[in-house]
């Protein structure tokens, strides 16, 4: 039995103040990384002043899918990494290099204060599904409010501490999600797995780490994480359009997947 556990210290508490830190929303002019990740429907977003969106992994405009069988230990093992390529980027960065805009307007303590709110959001949704509540937390279109007002109550200030707090209750989800991998689990855009969430998870990691690298992150192995991104993602669709992207993601993934991250993600390269 896997422990129950809180928010993690130093992140909002999202269910007394009716406040969540989600994944950057895609259908908005304003820069996704100014509004953090929502759970919105897949399609691209503008963006202004020439910075690129930095979308969640749930809102990848992925147009097709993948088989719901993914390796844990793949996924495991891209999660990981993710998390590791992130503190990679930022080691040594001084305070102003942490003060710089690195994803659209956000600063380099804007995106770890919006890694702190996803993992702490991930803690809660895994909270439910252990408790045996895997419908949908909340409307996808709640999500930019609810994220502002997380943000806004995020108590710590520092980034290298963002971070350092970020990383280990990262790792310690992981250690949740072995043990509940199958858990029917809830999330804004419909009921998946908790082992898929975690794909999703990764595609997430990697995709700030490419932010915080100024764009020199890459996945060891990008189709892998092309195709764990894209099972979570199409694991909600209603057939026949679950069925055809079963059949198309693992295909896509063929052609330059982390580009189509990248792209399909609203950055640019």
């Amino acid at each position: 039995m896997v422990a129950r556990a809180s928010t993690p210290i130093g992140a909002p508490n999202v269910e007394a103040k009716g406040a969540t830190c989600p994944l950057d929303r895609a259908a908005s002019k304003r820069t996704a990384c100014d509004r953090v990740k929502p759970y919105s429907q897949i399609s691209a977003a503008a963006t202004t002043d020439g910075a690129h969106n930095c979308r969640s992994s749930f809102d990848r405009a992925l147009a097709s899918g993948q088989s719901v069988s993914v390796d844990p230990n793949l996924v495991l093992a891209l999660y990981e990494e993710g998390i590791a390529a992130i503190e990679q980027s930022v080691g040594g960065w001084s305070a102003d290099r942490w003060s710089r805009r690195t994803c659209g307007t956000w600063t380099g303590i804007d995106v770890a204060g919006h890694l702190l709110c996803d993992v702490g959001w991930y803690h809660s949704w895994l909270d439910r599904a252990e408790a045996g509540d895997a419908s949908v937390p909340f409307a996808a279109d709640e999500i930019d409010a609810r994220n502002d007002a997380a943000l806004g109550s995020l108590g710590l200030g520092d980034g290298h501490e963002r971070l350092e707090v970020f990383a280990a209750e990262a790792r310690r989800y992981a250690s949740r999600v072995v043990a509940a991998w199958d858990l029917p689990y809830g999330t804004p855009l419909g009921t998946i797995t908790a082992g898929l969430h975690a794909g999703l998870a990764a595609g997430e990691w990697h995709l700030h780490a490419w932010d915080l690298s100024a764009g020199v992150h890459r996945p060891r192995d990008a189709r892998q994480l092309f195709q764990a991104v894209g099972a979570g993602m199409t694991a909600s669709w209603d057939n026949p359009k679950r069925w055809i992207g079963n059949a198309m993601v693992p295909l896509a993934a063929r052609r330059r997947p982390w580009e189509q991250l990248i792209n399909r993600s609203g950055r640019r390269p």
